[in-house]
């Protein structure tokens, strides 16, 4: 083969591993030993102007049984705080997100968003089920890494 071939070769098969839809997360480790598969970590401004640090994450679990997500939630939110707080948020967003289907150039997913909120120096979950959307142009669009 000639080398021009090998390399064009070598680059097609780079861009069609790129192409792969598949999730990616960062697996965070809790003080209890559980792992969290963390997909991203956002910031939004919802449609009262409230800014709020959104953190999704994949679960295992049967997204329509929202008892045991919520108290996977509640063990994640002890360690997703110290973020919240160290990037300057009163509001978080916890978002369970459970993998419907995999596909080749999109993934299905169903949520479920628990969002905490400092008052008086103390953190508190929202009442159920918490309704917003994001608002149209805010500078928050863009996803973070965990090390931000």
């Amino acid at each position: 083969m000639k080398p021009t071939f090998q390399l064009f070769l070598a680059m097609v098969l780079a861009l069609l591993a790129g192409c792969t839809n598949k999730v990616r997360t960062e697996t965070v480790i809790l003080e209890n030993g559980e792992e969290v598969r963390v997909r991203q970590i956002l910031p939004i401004v919802v449609g009262d102007g409230t800014r709020v640090l959104m953190m999704t994450y994949v679960t295992d679990l049967n997204i329509e049984d929202v008892d045991s997500v919520q108290r996977e939630a509640d063990r994640i939110w002890p360690w997703y705080q110290s973020i919240v707080e160290k990037r300057g948020y009163e509001v978080g967003g916890v978002q369970a997100a459970s993998i419907v289907k995999e596909g080749f150039m999109y993934n299905e997913t169903k949520n479920y968003t628990f969002i905490y909120q400092k008052k008086n120096n103390r953190w508190e979950q929202l009442d159920r089920p918490v309704e917003f959307e994001a608002q149209p142009g805010s500078p928050y669009n863009s996803g973070q890494s965990l090390r931000d």
